[in-house]
Formats: C-alpha cells, structure tokens, sequence
C-alpha cells in the first residue's frame, strides 16, 4: 500500500485529485496539502511513496518543489501542468525523474504515467540498494587495504602474507576480515 501526498492550490481541486488517484492506484492513504511550505514540512517529517502535485500552487513554484523532492528523497513524483506548460516543464525536468502530465487529465495517460512512475520508482529503489550493498562492499576492501598496508609496513611481510594474516585473525577469532583489519589498523597504527 502507497501513501501519497497530494499538493494543489485549492482543498478542492485536492480532493478531486485524491479521487482520480484512488482510481489508478490503491493508497493506503493520502495527505492533502494546499502549500508549497507545507508540502515541504511534510515530506522531512514523514515517509510518502509518492508526491502528486497539481501547478500552479500559491505560495511557491510547483516544479521547484517537485524537483526539491525528487532531488532530495526516493519518492516519486508526479506533477501535473496546463497544456501550454507541458513542453518547456518537460524539458526543465527531463533529467529529474519527474512525470509530468499536461491538464485537463485523462484517466488512460494518468493510469499510465502512474504504472510507469511505479515501475522507476521500483528500479531505482533496487539500484540504491544494490549501490549501497556495493559501497559497503568497497568500503571493506579499503580498510582490508589499508590493514594489508600496515602489516606490510610495520612487519615487512609481503601483500599475500598480510592478507593472510588477516584471515587467520579473522578465523581465529570468529569475526569477519573487515573487522580483524580494523583490529589490525587499531594495533598498528599508533
């Protein structure tokens, strides 16, 4: 289940956005929201899967606020623009990963371009914890290095001695080489 915030100048077109979004998508609950700032407040304080927001808003440019969004979280983000807009919004926030959909909105193009928003939002959020597996992965590596460095260093052993020291350490001790290399690192590096 989706939670969705919803962001347009009036409760009312808000309420009619929530509706039309119900009929595409299965919230498990939508926040409506007629500012800009507050917009902004709320997605700090809470977690949305999804940032729809209905241009022009009245205190602040719409388009910034999704770009602020899409910039700054994983949510995804769906901004709605009068047809004469659509063009030059498209090409400011082609790189973002912003949908944009031009105004009056048809259900088929919505239910589209929100299937389609899913469909990235759910790679993208994949690729981040693939990234994040691999930095994790990267940061071990360098602190093996740096370990293996020391040990090369400070007892003239050759790289594949050192690596095997670590291991040892590692297996003797029941932890894994990422902390035996810290242990090492903590040892001599004083």
């Amino acid at each position: 289940m989706e939670r969705i915030l919803i962001v347009s100048a009036s409760e009312k077109s808000a309420k009619n956005l929530e509706c039309l979004i119900s009929k595409v998508a299965s919230p498990s609950s939508c926040t409506l929201l007629t500012s800009a700032a507050n917009a902004r407040r709320a997605l700090f304080d809470e977690y949305y899967d999804y940032l729809v927001v209905n241009s022009p808003l009245l205190d602040d440019s719409a388009m910034e606020l999704c770009l602020m969004a899409a910039s700054n979280t994983e949510i995804g983000v769906l901004l709605f623009v009068k047809e004469e807009f659509f063009d030059q919004t498209i090409s400011e926030c082609s790189e973002s990963g912003i949908a944009v959909i031009s105004k009056p909105i048809i259900m088929p193009v919505l239910s589209q371009s929100f299937s389609l928003l899913k469909s990235v939002r759910g790679k993208i959020t994949k690729l981040k914890r693939e990234n994040a597996k691999l930095q994790t992965k990267l940061d071990e590596v360098k602190l093996i290095s740096q370990a293996k460095c020391l040990l090369i260093e400070k007892k003239g052993c050759s790289e594949s001695e050192a690596h095997h020291l670590i291991e040892r350490r590692a297996m003797n001790a029941r932890i894994s080489a990422k902390e035996a290399a810290g242990q090492i690192i903590r040892i001599y590096s004083d």
